[in-house]
């Protein structure tokens, strides 16, 4: 029996609609291996100060999460230092950062936070801060079994890492010291921008979310400071957070957004734009300003140097 013309053109329209969802699926497959395979192994760079390997379980997981821990005085409040996308605790910019801690008088913990290229690997891929929110509590986790007390610990991170700091907050309300450097504020929102930046639609972000989640249990969606403002504000913890004016890789607007929903929320922030044009480079661009600002804010926590 002969299809009338127009069984044919259902046919004909189905199998397009078919051939397109077997298209958006391998191209948001190809989307999420550019979210979340690394760029590089990183090559083992060591810290120029004293340091000791330590290794740890990262928060209710199995796998070792592996840091540089750094002291000063054994009593002195600890910082974790949290590096951002693709990046690692061998970066000069991570060390960079935990030698100006360790001239504060801090201990610092700089872990490597899972699968952005350095030496703790859960599943070979990066979730936007979803699984390396979990190696970040190992680390306090880590601290608390070495006597520091809660009050003690601060977050200090850049980038990812800022938005890992603000979601490990909600999720351990004793930390009362957040410095976040250039968040962004929501990241399936930062990843659509980076696709629509590219000249891709950003449609393509939402099947690779569903991939993450599919392939990897990575709820990346779920990584959304935005909507920590009431929790920080009913812990009554301190977030700082700084933004470049310039920046192209994490829009300014992600830390402005994030400051005016903190205030209207009652959290106790403070803002910075500074006017750098790389992404996450007031250390470099204002040395001076941004180690003060540092210092003023870290003395928040209990038994901070010079306090």
């Amino acid at each position: 029996m002969v299809a009338s013309p127009k069984r044919r053109i259902a046919y004909l329209l189905i199998g397009i609609l078919m051939l397109l969802v077997i298209i958006y699926i391998f191209i948001a497959h190809m989307a999420y291996d550019l979210i979340s395979l690394p760029d590089q192994t990183f090559p083992v760079v060591l810290p120029d100060r004293p340091y000791e390997e330590v290794s740890f379980l990262s928060h209710g997981r199995t796998y070792p999460v592996y840091a540089f821990w750094q002291t000063t005085k054994p009593d002195a409040p600890v910082i974790i230092n949290v590096h951002g996308y693709k990046n690692s605790r061998y970066s000069e910019y991570i060390q960079n950062r935990a030698r100006i801690l360790l001239d504060m008088g801090y201990n610092v913990l700089t872990p490597d936070l899972s699968d952005n290229g350095g030496k703790t690997i859960e599943d070979g891929r990066i979730s936007m801060g979803f699984d390396e929110s979990y190696d970040v509590l190992g680390g306090y986790d880590f601290l608390i079994s070495k006597g520091f007390k809660p009050e003690q610990i601060g977050l200090v991170g850049e980038s990812m890492g800022a938005a890992i700091s603000l979601r490990v907050a909600r999720f351990q309300p004793e930390i009362k010291v957040i410095w976040a450097d250039s968040p962004y504020l929501d990241a399936p929102l930062v990843l659509r921008e980076w696709t629509e930046a590219a000249g891709f639609p950003s449609f393509l972000v939402t099947g690779g979310l569903i991939w993450g989640q599919i392939f990897s249990n990575d709820a990346i969606n779920a990584v959304s400071p935005i909507t920590e403002g009431a929790d920080l504000a009913a812990h009554k913890q301190a977030v700082y957070l700084m933004t470049c004016a310039s920046d192209t890789i994490v829009n300014p607007h992600h830390a402005k957004d994030l400051y005016a929903d903190y205030q209207a929320k009652g959290v106790d922030v403070q803002f910075w734009e500074i006017q750098c044009t790389d992404h996450a480079s007031g250390i470099s661009f204002d040395r001076a300003e941004y180690i003060k600002r540092l210092g003023e804010f870290l003395h928040k926590l209990s038994g901070s140097p010079n306090n």
